[in-house]
């Protein structure tokens, strides 16, 4: 990783800090150096330092990077298959994982979804899957922040031959990435429905021995709810809080069937809740109850969950299905509108990740962690309401310039850290022997 060194200013746009106060300030100015914020103001009171890099916003939006809380990047190389299949996840996807996923596969698949995410200003995200090195290399190449979780199941998994294998698997990358200044590890038990009791009790006593996040689908599906139900009288989230998985460590994706007592249960344990609107409703699982949860002050961010479910890593798009969909649910066009949603996507998803204290705003003493939006569109103009051009006409061709740490990622428009024609010629040599051997599914 390289960091930018260079004092840095970036001016001429309108700042959206989404600091406490959610202070815009028009003609502002945000500057930077060794990776920290140093000033958020005024354009006209801003410091000048000698040998800074001056960066020209165009008169666009300068807003926070954005922060996915949930996904499987890796699964780039599947998008597309089987996309309206009934049962998928036990029909298709497991089978397709076991017959397909490599540790090359993973890491070039990984950096295909990285273009994808840099160009839409994402900054930040929590992925869970199999080989997870490659996916913490990719990341690290790539220079975005990455929550980067082992996925541990109850079978035989593309990286370990054992059952309940991906545990001595997570050991492995917490040892190499301890310290990493982008990379934190994290455990990633699938799901209740597969992972037995005492193995969920040891990963929870496992990532409080070694200080790391856990992450989990919980209460997503219509069979794991029943399953719980009849086997132990329990919802998913009283499972997990039986066996200690409720804590600030988890972060828990998709949450939809959840009821009073289980939403009290996350929000006393302090967990993550990472919201999927559009891969719920492309699969039809339901509505999670994001609007009760954030009223009740849980931490709640967007997910795009893999590219194989949500079909598109773009949070601009993500974000305005959750304004969209809670409204349509509540038939209620003031139900969580657009400066929400764009807070599940900036500061709400730093909360999920317990990360508020360095990314999700700008604001002085924060990781330098912002993008600038261009407005020069048609879709983009007029723009009376800041936080309504982002969430309701936004999307990636309108991000101009991404920082991570400090670092220029995407400069007007060009990507500077992922080689993405060696990129979609790899991703494509993997396609072609997925499409030649789809057959033996």
């Amino acid at each position: 990783m390289q960091q930018q060194k260079t004092p840095v200013r970036i001016t001429g746009g309108t700042v959206i800090t989404m600091d406490r106060a959610r202070r815009i300030i028009e003609d502002g100015a945000v500057c930077f150096r060794d990776g920290v914020i140093t000033w958020v103001g005024d354009a006209a009171a801003a410091p000048t330092v000698p040998g800074e890099t001056v960066i020209f916003a165009g008169g666009g939006l300068i807003i926070p990077g954005l922060i996915n809380t949930h996904t499987h990047i890796s699964m780039s190389v599947f998008r597309t298959l089987a996309d309206d299949m009934a049962d998928r996840l036990k029909r298709y996807l497991f089978p397709l994982e076991a017959r397909f996923v490599t540790e090359e596969l993973v890491y070039w698949a990984a950096l295909h979804s990285l273009h994808e995410m840099i160009r839409g200003g994402t900054s930040t995200l929590a992925d869970m899957y199999y080989f997870p090195h490659s996916v913490a290399r990719a990341c690290d190449e790539a220079g975005v922040r990455a929550l980067v979780g082992e996925t541990i199941v109850n079978f035989p998994a593309p990286d370990a031959p054992e059952p309940y294998g991906g545990i001595a698997r997570f050991e492995e990358l917490a040892r190499d990435y301890s310290g990493h200044p982008l990379i934190t590890p994290a455990l990633a038990p699938h799901a209740p429905y597969t992972l037995n009791e005492a193995e969920l009790r040891r990963i929870a006593a496992l990532a409080d021995e070694a200080d790391v996040p856990v992450m989990s689908h919980l209460a997503e599906m219509d069979f794991e709810v029943a399953q719980l139900a009849a086997d132990y009288g329990e919802t998913p989230v009283a499972h997990y809080h039986r066996l200690g998985l409720l804590s600030p460590r988890l972060i828990a994706a998709h949450c939809i069937h959840v009821n009073d007592t289980d939403i009290a249960m996350l929000r006393d344990a302090d967990c993550g809740i990472a919201h999927n609107p559009v891969a719920n409703m492309k699969a039809g699982k339901g509505t999670a109850p994001i609007p009760a949860m954030v009223a009740q002050g849980l931490r709640v961010g967007l997910g795009t969950d893999g590219p194989m479910s949500g079909n598109t890593m773009d949070l601009f798009h993500i974000a305005a299905a959750a304004a969209k969909v809670h409204k349509m649910e509540q038939r209620d066009r003031t139900v969580m509108p657009a400066q929400s949603a764009f807070e599940l996507a900036t500061i709400g998803g730093a909360r999920a990740l317990h990360m508020e204290d360095r990314i999700g705003s700008l604001e002085v003493g924060k990781r330098a962690d912002l993008a600038v939006v261009s407005l020069e569109a048609p879709h983009m103009f007029p723009v009376y309401d800041p936080y309504a051009v982002l969430v309701y006409c936004a999307g990636p061709t309108d991000v101009q310039d991404l920082f991570v740490d400090g670092r220029h990622l995407l400069k007007h428009g060009e990507l500077q850290t992922v080689p993405t024609a060696r990129v979609r010629d790899e991703v494509s040599r993997l396609v072609a022997g997925v499409r030649d051997r789809l057959s033996e599914l």
